[in-house]
């Protein structure tokens, strides 16, 4: 890990809050009038605190980086529910959820995931990533959904059942610094998606070819749909010719009935889910529309078996997702 991780992290969580606060109909709640100062002070001083830490313990840097995250994303986006936090809190939450990290404890079930992890052979054993998977291949729903897109062909293979080992809150709260933290498996679901060359030839790794994945849910406001379903896993893997992409869209599934779409953007130039980069209502059509970066919309529908009304609400009463205030007055010009 490295300082471009950590800023890509905060970054990533309030990109899309902070470049839309002077305009009045993208603001979901009142801010302070130093908001961004407070961000930007916060974001010096961790990154600085972080750097010091990174070789003391292997999960502080990055899992911090991501619980920081989480913090500033439910910061902008739980008004609705009434969890409103002070921003001058968050520096005094990083360390001690660091130390809860720390002390994470281990669940049922890990070690013999441990175990049959040790002796399978499974493609996604190469893949990066903190979260390691086991995929169940008899549960699978096969697509292969094309988009091809600036000399890019983005392909949704599959969406397939897993095992999942990952770090989890296994109690008290992230936002009064009481979270624990254990290592727990559940059931997860992946889509699998592979980013190649139109033309056949081996991709460019000194070029840096990498795409930012965001989600997208039919009928749902894009901009906070995609931001509370950032921030699950996500693994990656190249050979020369394809990009191997593991993408978590467990919480998606709930939502099964209405289609899905993952949305592959070009990395590092700041694209997002957002008014410059997406159209999309709530009678479902979803589209990218602008042309100066490369990318693709890949939709699909899972069966309406997997739907789970009381997750969905749950999830939504969770993250306030379902604002819907971004569609007013939004055209696809």
């Amino acid at each position: 890990m490295n300082n471009k991780n950590l800023r890509k992290a905060f970054y990533e969580a309030a990109k899309a809050e902070l470049e839309h606060l002077p305009k009045e109909e993208d603001v979901f709640r009142t801010y302070s009038v130093d908001f961004e100062k407070r961000m930007k002070n916060l974001f010096e001083s961790e990154n600085k605190k972080e750097m010091k830490e990174m070789t003391k313990k292997r999960f502080s840097f990055k899992k911090t980086a991501i619980v920081v995250a989480a913090i500033i994303l439910c910061l902008t986006m739980t008004a609705a529910a009434g969890k409103i936090i002070e921003m001058k809190r968050v520096p005094e939450l990083v360390p001690m959820l660091q130390e809860s990290i720390g002390k994470a404890t281990v669940g049922m079930g890990v070690e013999e995931f441990d175990k049959a992890y040790d002796e399978s052979d499974d493609f996604w054993k190469k893949s990066n990533g903190d979260t390691q998977i086991l995929p169940d291949y008899s549960e699978s729903m096969d697509f292969d959904i094309k988009v091809e897109d600036k000399g890019y062909v983005f392909t949704l293979k599959s969406v397939t059942k897993v095992l999942a080992k990952d770090f989890k809150v296994a109690s008290g709260n992230v936002f009064d610094g009481s979270a624990v933290f254990e290592w727990q498996v559940n059931d997860a679901y992946y889509a699998f998606v592979e980013v190649t060359r139109a033309d056949g030839k081996k991709l460019d790794h000194e070029k840096g070819e990498c795409f930012e994945w965001g989600f997208m849910i039919e009928g749902f406001e894009p901009r906070s749909t995609n931001m509370c379903l950032r921030g699950y896993p996500i693994k990656a893997y190249w050979d020369d010719y394809t990009q191997y992409i593991a993408i978590d869209i467990t919480n998606m599934m709930h939502f099964a009935g209405r289609d899905f779409a993952i949305v592959a953007l070009e990395g590092g130039y700041g694209y997002n889910i957002d008014r410059e980069t997406v159209y999309a209502d709530k009678e479902g059509e979803m589209i990218l529309k602008n042309d100066d970066f490369i990318g693709a919309l890949l939709r699909f529908r899972v069966d309406d078996k997997y739907a789970d009304e009381k997750a969905a609400e749950e999830f939504i009463g969770d993250t306030c997702f379902n604002n819907q205030a971004w569609f007013k007055g939004y055209t696809k010009d």
